[in-house]
């Protein structure tokens, strides 16, 4: 997905507008600024972000570090002037479930990454199941069968999964 990031003039101070996106998203920049251009750059490394001076969609792709990550950047043509913008893992269905054991609490995620909250519109096999993970305590053995029919996250990432299954002994 595409990440805007707009640039704008408020009450004479530049403003870089905060966002949130997954290594998977493309940041582009907006210069809204009617005073000035602007050279978008990462402060840690001063790596150009967009062609100079900051023209309107300049483009790069999420930081590729260890996520969660807040990732600072600013104007190399102003050195007072920076923004951020927060990086998560994409939001993907979860691994394969675990084997669970009767009278043993069992949790497993069903999705992993994403900003929350997270919203899970169906879980299929389950009927109180409000989050990203599937817990509780079996109290019988036997194979239980599970569909993620649609979730999503905070930053309007949807995912479905294919029917899983948890095996209890």
């Amino acid at each position: 997905m595409n990440k805007q990031i707009n640039i704008n003039r408020v009450d004479g101070k530049v403003v870089f507008e905060f966002v949130s996106v997954t290594q998977n998203d493309s940041v582009f920049w907006t210069n809204n600024d009617p005073q000035a251009a602007h050279w978008p750059v990462w402060k840690m490394s001063l790596n150009q972000l967009g062609p100079a001076p900051s023209p309107n969609s300049s483009f790069c792709p999420a930081y590729p570090q260890a996520v969660p990550v807040t990732m600072v950047y600013g104007c190399a043509l102003h050195d007072d002037e920076q923004g951020k913008f927060d990086v998560y893992a994409p939001f993907a269905p979860g691994p394969a479930p675990g084997p669970a054991k009767v009278g043993t609490a069992y949790t497993t995620n069903i999705a992993t990454g994403g900003m929350s909250p997270y919203t899970v519109l169906s879980l299929a096999g389950t009927p109180n199941n409000k989050g990203i993970t599937l817990s509780g305590t079996p109290t019988q053995a036997g194979k239980f069968t599970f569909t993620l029919v649609q979730a999503s996250d905070n930053l309007q990432n949807v995912i479905s999964q294919a029917p899983f299954t948890v095996t209890v002994s």
